[in-house]
């Protein structure tokens, strides 16, 4: 259906009518549900963050003296909540939070295959990006500043990669 048609339609409801319709879809639709949860308590959005922070950890499991990362089910999950977040520093904080993790891991169990560094430089990237797009970088400032403090102990190339991203946006 195009928009029009919908307008159309909308445009014959009386306001009771309308009413019905958006009280009767947020009952049966769980995503239309989750928008207006979201539209109207902000408060939820810090509840939904910590439910994919959740959802993050999970894909992050050690198996055979080994770490492993489902990355596109991590990239799936922030792609997810992006599109459901209200502000973009919800978003920045899930995507730093992927990056801790990886952080968190190297430092814990040592180096890892090259794919981990390489999605979470991305991510890091991503999160930058936004930061700067959306001039949130008083607003990150710390936060990004322990993650770095936290690479610095790590030898290699990942600390060398994830200081240049930082360089080329700070």
């Amino acid at each position: 259906m195009r928009d029009t048609k919908l307008k159309e339609y909308i445009d014959s409801l009386d306001e009771n009518a309308l009413k019905h319709q958006v009280i009767e879809m947020y009952s049966l639709f769980p995503k239309v549900k989750e928008y207006y949860d979201l539209k109207i308590n902000p408060k939820f959005e810090e509840k939904l963050l910590e439910e994919y922070k959740v959802l993050i950890k999970g894909e992050f499991f050690y198996y055979k003296g080994k770490v492993k990362v489902k990355y596109s089910r991590v990239s799936d999950i922030i792609r997810e909540f992006n599109e459901k977040a209200t502000t973009p520093d919800k978003t920045v904080e899930l995507m730093l939070y992927y990056v801790e993790l990886g952080v968190e891991f190297t430092n814990l169990y040592g180096v890892m295959e090259e794919e981990f560094y390489i999605n979470v430089e991305a991510t890091f990237n991503k999160a930058l990006n936004h930061i700067y797009k959306h001039e949130l970088k008083a607003v990150f400032k710390n936060k990004i500043k322990k993650t770095i403090d936290n690479i610095l102990v790590i030898d290699g190339d990942f600390k060398n990669n994830m200081s240049n991203i930082l360089a080329s946006y700070y």
